[in-house]
Order: C-alpha cells, then structure tokens, then sequence
C-alpha cells in the first residue's frame, strides 16, 4: 500500500500515511489534535486520490490510444473518450470494471427500492397523522358537547 508523507500542522512532526487516510479527519498520533490530511496538500489531484481510492481507474481508449479515467460511478450509462468522442464498448473494460459495473448497478436498485420503501413509509405516516388529527378533533367535539351538556344541566 502506498505511503505519503505528512506534517501535522500542530505539532510539526512529520507522519507516514496510507491512503485511506486521505480527505478524512483523523488524530495526529502525536498531538492527538485533529487534522485533516487534504490530497492538495500532498500534491494529489481530485483524480489521482479517486484512483488511489479505488475509485477510479487508468484505461487506454481501444480506438485513438488516449490514457483516459474513468470513475466506476461514470459506468452506469454511456462512456465516450474525451478525445475521439467514441463510445467505449463496457465489454472491452477489464473484469474488475465489470465487477464494479455489476455492483454499481446492484447497489442502484437497492437505492431505487429503498427509495420506493421510503415514499411508501412516508404515505402511510402522512395518513396516520389525518387519522390521528380527525380523532383528535372528534374527541374535541365530544368534550365541548358534554361540557354543553353539563352545562345545561347545571343551569336548569
């Protein structure tokens, strides 16, 4: 796993990092004082962290040659080189972007699911609280008429 060096901007003292550790707020083993290791600071772009996080991959476009990224989150829907402008086929990916492609793809119907739940919860709560207003107003309305009552017969 690759190392990076990083200096607490506390206590000065100089740490070794892996990357999970990068864009995260952690505690310097030293100080014990919170930091955040941003990648800028150590001279990574948004790109090459998303790499080093598996979030990402290199890939040559099979048509003009190109070194191109592609974010596994991108391979949902079409993917076109940002040089040739042509479509790269999900075939030609490796079998890893396949894997990730596939759970992509899972994970988007479990969201979709867990997102139609959520309406439905949402519907059924919505009802329970007329439910429980209409019964609410209704037990108004039979206190006022006993009060009414009451008071009736108090009077006569």
């Amino acid at each position: 796993m690759k190392r990076f060096e990083y200096t607490c901007p506390h206590c000065e003292s100089q740490l070794s990092i892996t990357q999970e550790y990068i864009n995260q707020i952690c505690f310097c083993p030293n100080c014990t004082k919170e930091i955040f290791i941003a990648a800028e600071e150590l001279g990574m772009s948004e790109t090459d962290v998303a790499i080093v996080k598996n979030l990402a991959k290199r890939y040559v476009c099979t048509f003009c040659a190109e070194e191109i990224i592609i974010f596994y989150n991108d391979l949902t829907h079409e993917i076109k080189c940002p040089f040739c402008k042509k479509e790269i086929p999900l075939d030609s990916l490796s079998d890893d972007a396949q894997k990730k492609l596939h759970l992509c793809r899972m994970k988007a119907l479990e969201l979709e699911s867990a997102l139609i739940e959520l309406e439905k919860s949402q519907e059924e709560l919505a009802n329970a609280k007329k439910e429980f207003y209409v019964t609410i107003f209704q037990t108004l309305c039979a206190f006022a008429f006993l009060l009414f009552v009451f008071y009736v017969i108090m009077k006569y």
